[in-house]
């Protein structure tokens, strides 16, 4: 099917296989977000991509031609049968974002005569994009924090019917994988709650609810971390399966990169001093960003004993760091004492990435 003339600007594409088939879909850019998040431009249905992430991919047009950009996604970004990180789209190239469906690219370049209108429509949008996102940033972090606070758990351990609060983690993968800060699970280990069988229960209660608590049953730390050092202080905890886990989105490597200070960002966490081990309710803090040296942010963040291991967020709910700890040196000689500190999600992305189903396996007791 050949598109109209006054379409060819746009990028359309055609499904070729699974339950869409036939159907095309179209965006005139100049950004176009992928994934099965609703915040996304192009929503992923669960039936129409299982195997796609919350926010697998994006596509921009840049220069007068489609790019589409993988956002470090489960199972990869797909152009004719090879996985990508970036792809020049052309018509006729099949794309897929995991396993299925299959996609053809109907159109995807701008055509030479409209190079001029079409570089004048594109600066427009994108202004249009720069006020809109100043405008949401403005706005604070009211609505983020409604949907956000779901997906945000105390880490607690129980005994002879008290409960004592711990830390912070929060969900980045169904059923039950959340992200900590290492040294929480060390302080797990120590008082036996992990592996499981100890004199204390580990358990993570999610927050703004009064569950039982989901049993922790195993965790991997990162390889790199070093006990009372801030480097690659992450973790990655395995609790038991909960059907209402909803994942945080990561932001892009890229643009955690980009981060510059006066940045607006927020963290979610459970202060051991403010929190009802009961009924735990996360704590929302705002801050813009002091700095940023290489991996680690230098942050305020109302930083306490029983945040280690909370998000760092943008106004719009992305993950861009985790907290990890307050008037901490870490690397003596190097930064300055009396800062609060988080990692970027660099690190978190290095699990995330080192074949977790695996590693919760080494990480469960012996039957």
């Amino acid at each position: 099917m050949e598109p109209a003339a006054g379409q060819r600007d746009a990028l359309q594409l055609r499904y070729r296989t699974g339950s869409n088939r036939g159907r095309i879909v179209s965006f005139a850019g100049p950004q176009v977000r992928i994934g099965r998040s609703r915040d996304n431009d192009w929503v992923l249905s669960e039936s129409e991509s299982p195997a796609s992430s919350g926010h697998h991919a994006e596509a921009r047009l840049e220069h007068g031609a489609w790019w589409l950009f993988d956002l470090d996604s489960t199972n990869g970004t797909w152009v004719n049968d090879r996985a990508v990180s970036q792809q020049r789209l052309r018509r006729g190239d099949r794309i897929r974002f995991g396993p299925e469906p299959v996609l053809e690219v109907l159109s995807g370049a701008l055509r030479t005569r409209s190079i001029v209108p079409a570089a004048i429509a594109l600066a427009l949008a994108l202004a249009a994009l720069a006020i809109w996102w100043r405008t949401r940033s403005e706005a604070g972090f009211e609505s983020m924090v409604q949907s956000a606070a779901r997906s945000v758990y105390l880490v607690a351990v129980e005994r002879d019917g008290e409960r004592r609060a711990l830390a912070t983690a929060f969900a980045v993968r169904r059923p039950g994988v959340l992200a900590t800060s290492a040294h929480v699970v060390l302080e797990l280990r120590r008082l036996g709650a992990l592996p499981p069988g100890g004199l204390w229960r580990g358990v993570a209660v999610r927050g703004d609810s009064a569950g039982a608590g989901l049993g922790l049953r195993g965790a991997r730390v990162h390889p790199n971390y070093r006990q009372g050092q801030i480097g690659f202080d992450a973790a990655l905890l395995y609790i038991e399966p909960d059907p209402q886990l909803a994942p945080l989105a990561l932001e892009s490597l890229a643009r955690v990169e980009q981060l510059r200070r006066g940045t607006a960002l927020a963290a979610l966490g459970f202060p051991q001093d403010a929190t009802d081990p009961q009924r735990p309710r996360a704590r929302l803090t705002v801050d813009t960003l002091g700095d940023r040296r290489g991996r680690f942010l230098v942050v305020q963040l109302g930083i306490a004993p029983g945040t280690s291991g909370s998000p760092i967020l943008t106004p719009g709910g992305r993950v861009i760091g985790i907290v990890t700890a307050g008037n901490f040196d870490a690397s003596p000689g190097s930064f300055p004492q009396g800062s609060h500190w988080g990692l970027t999600i660099h690190t978190l992305v290095d699990l995330l990435r080192d074949r977790p189903a695996a590693a919760v396996q080494r990480s469960l007791p012996a039957q």
